[in-house]
């Protein structure tokens, strides 16, 4: 059998992530395998339930996709192995009928999580992770090292062959005499309903990134007639932080889960709570729960006291999902001593700035107000849906009142964004739009520049000078520069100087003469010049055709 490679080079983060993983990844295999095809539950996502199938997807979703590969192709190889044997070890008792695929891969998966925390392997409570698909690349770790603090002491650099690995196979009895009636016992066992997925920690996901959802701020707990606003801390840790039950009250999030959401309140606040809201940053809508004393199969929300280890966790379903009410453009709305109209939020792209970062788009709020305006007492904000807030980049005071710019990331599809204010002892004001995609470069100058002329004044035996008369169409500042001309010769380029003219923006329905000295073309050759969607062809400086 091959044995581990030493895995020497790996720092101790990455190594405690694949075991991670790795347990995730079991888990979440064990809770797709047991979960009933109509099983659904009712938890929030995009306004939809997802089922413990689903969610289990989105665990498996959550593991970079280099080490799902090799959690699959190894589970695969047990999967097989298993089978084989068993099938070998029930014909040799005489059995006969099939093998059932589903009990073995249970069998097997049960087999891998034991490991995963030490139980049955080589060494007493170091657990074993593959991080290749090879038979025998295993590697142990300390579990109870990982658990708490991981060091570089949690992990222990020793080869893990397969023959050994397997033993734990043997001594279960997957071959053997006595061992096969054992077997079959287990796997035509009927299972019962499992509750993986309520402990699975599910981060959202998109692809193979993790991100950062929205915070939650506050939550509102109702115990009978009394409702108690309780703000919400963040923590990362495996236990409660301390609470004092004197000082005032404060609950935890224990982030990132959010399949079921994690949290903890003062006992206090937990015992008799029937319904509880959590709040956001006024972007997310808000969530109202039904609490019980139950625990469901699926539950979208567990709270637990911080401090009371006796006092029963409740389990929140999720009933209601409302959201802040929305503004529409164009309307005008009374704040203290002014008024104010959100008129348009657009996007910007490189087609019409070419100065962004090519990583880079911006948007755009155009704004219209009746007196001067403190845009830093409103906090001016830009929310996108994968929970970025921004503040802006630039406010630029306009005659009307300002137009302020924030810098998103690129994207090639259409974005839905809300832009908030939040005045002073009032609730925040929302605009929410869905931006098209920002049109590409060619697309601007064809629809925004005009060529109204194209002429050869000058030449000899050495070089044209062609004269292009510019028009900006459109209603706003029209930015060219060098890099929307081009000249070729027979596919071969030509290098421009710097173009005195494109130096400044062209304003709405300015005109303005660029002039280009370029080599006069070779007998019989054509020299092609485009701007934008305007191409012109010159054959040895006889002629400017338009080619657009």
């Amino acid at each position: 059998m091959s044995r581990i490679a030493t895995f020497v080079a790996a720092t101790t983060e990455e190594i405690h992530q694949t075991w991670r993983d790795y347990v995730r990844y079991v888990d979440a295999q064990r809770a797709l395998l047991d979960a009933p095809e109509d099983a659904h539950a009712a938890f929030e996502q995009d306004d939809a339930g997802a089922d413990g199938a689903a969610q289990a997807r989105a665990v498996l979703a959550a593991i970079p996709a280099s080490r799902r590969a090799v959690f699959d192709t190894v589970l695969e190889q047990e999967r097989q192995r298993a089978l084989v044997a068993a099938e070998t070890a029930y014909q040799a008792e005489g059995g006969r009928g099939p093998i059932d695929p589903q009990g073995i891969e249970q069998a097997v998966l049960q087999q891998l999580h034991d490991e995963a925390h030490g139980i049955g392997t080589p060494t007493p409570g170091r657990g074993l992770v593959p991080l290749s698909p090879e038979e025998g690349d295993w590697y142990e770790v300390d579990v109870a090292a990982l658990e708490d603090a991981p060091q570089a002491g949690a992990y222990l650099l020793r080869a893990v062959d397969g023959d050994e690995r397997r033993r734990g196979f043997i001594q279960a009895g997957i071959v053997g005499g006595v061992a096969v009636v054992t077997l079959f016992v287990w796997l035509l066992w009927p299972s019962g309903d499992t509750q993986l997925i309520a402990d699975i920690a599910v981060a959202p996901a998109v692809g193979d990134a993790v991100v950062e959802p929205w915070p939650l701020r506050q939550l509102l707990l109702t115990t009978g007639t009394t409702t108690t606003t309780v703000p919400i801390s963040v923590t990362t840790a495996a236990v409660w932080p301390p609470v004092d039950e004197d000082a005032e009250p404060l609950a935890f999030w224990q982030a990132p889960a959010l399949l079921p959401l994690r949290l903890c309140v003062p006992a206090s606040l937990l015992d008799g709570a029937t319904t509880v809201q959590l709040h956001g940053d006024a972007g997310p809508p808000v969530r109202h729960y039904t609490l019980a004393t139950t625990r469901p199969p699926q539950p979208d929300l567990v709270l637990k006291a911080c401090q009371d280890a006796v006092l029963p966790p409740r389990y929140g379903s999720l009933m209601e999902v409302t959201s802040p009410p929305e503004q529409p453009l164009g309307a005008v709305l009374a704040l203290a001593n002014t008024t104010l109209t959100v008129t348009t939020i657009s996007a910007v792209g490189l087609g019409e700035d070419p100065t962004l970062p090519v990583d880079r788009q911006r948007v755009e709020v155009a704004v219209q107000t009746s007196q001067p305006f403190d845009w830093a007492t409103f906090a001016p904000t830009l929310l996108l849906l994968d929970g970025q807030a921004l503040a802006p980049s630039a406010i630029d005071a306009t005659l009307e009142g300002a137009v302020l710019r924030y810098l998103v990331p690129t994207s090639d599809q259409p974005r839905q964004v809300i832009w908030q204010i939040t005045p002073a002892d009032a609730s925040p004001l929302r605009w929410r739009v869905t931006l098209p995609v920002p049109p590409d470069r060619l697309a601007i100058l064809r629809e925004r520049l005009a060529i109204e002329q194209a002429t050869i004044i000058a030449q000899d035996d050495t070089s044209v000078t062609v004269e292009l008369t510019l028009r900006n169409l459109g209603t706003t500042p029209l930015a060219l520069s060098n890099k929307d001309v081009t000249a070729t010769e027979q596919e071969q380029p030509i290098v421009l100087p710097q173009l005195a003219a494109l130096q400044f923006p062209l304003a709405p329905e300015e005109q303005r003469t660029l002039s280009l000295a370029l080599p006069r073309p070779l007998l019989g050759a054509t020299l092609i010049l485009a701007l934008g969607p305007y191409r012109y062809a010159i054959g040895d400086g006889r002629e400017v055709m338009l080619s657009e």
